[in-house]
């Protein structure tokens, strides 16, 4: 997920501060941005789009909709997930 990656350089976050920040493992956010194909739960996609919104100071819904943009959130209610 190059957006991920490309808003937490432009925040100027490490991914241990943006882990920290969203309350997810380093880990999983190298892990976001280097398989395009991970599938994530919005809860998720909504925390790291609230940490780097407060850094950049734009407002949640545009950096959570960019994060997603490659990949639309699943109609199905059951699956829950962004596809990112």
């Amino acid at each position: 997920m190059q957006q991920l990656n490309h808003l937490r350089m432009a925040a100027n976050l490490t991914a241990d501060q943006l882990s920290k920040a969203a309350n997810v493992g380093t880990n999983h956010i190298y892990v976001l941005e280097r398989r395009p194909t991970v599938q994530d739960s919005v809860q998720l996609m909504l925390r790291l789009a609230t940490a780097l919104a407060s850094r950049l100071e734009r407002p949640v819904h545009e950096v959570f909709y960019e994060i997603c943009a490659d990949a639309p959130l699943s109609p199905a209610p059951e699956q829950n997930t962004c596809p990112v």
